[in-house]
């Protein structure tokens, strides 16, 4: 099993929503989830992200790892943070 990382595209197990994991959040009790932003492919519809649990996530390929500049801390309120809940 790969190890999921910041750039991969990955595979929602369940869903077979498919994205690029653009944020990663752990919380004190182990929880890991990702967010997991789609791309439109024909470039009518915005980028839709949803935040997973990892152990739903399967690697599909490298993604855009390596393609991306390392972020700067930009500060500020995030109004799209995942909830507190892990779904194990």
């Amino acid at each position: 099993m790969t190890q999921i990382q910041l750039g991969n595209r990955v595979r929602d197990l369940v869903s077979g929503f498919t994205g690029i994991a653009t944020a990663r959040t752990e919380y004190m009790n182990g929880c890991v989830q990702f967010a997991i932003t789609s791309s439109s492919e024909d470039g009518t519809k915005e980028p839709v992200s949803r935040w997973l649990d990892t152990e739903q996530l399967e690697f599909v390929d490298g993604g855009v790892r390596g393609q991306v500049g390392q972020a700067q801390p930009s500060g500020g309120d995030r109004t799209d943070t995942p909830p507190a809940v892990c779904r194990h």
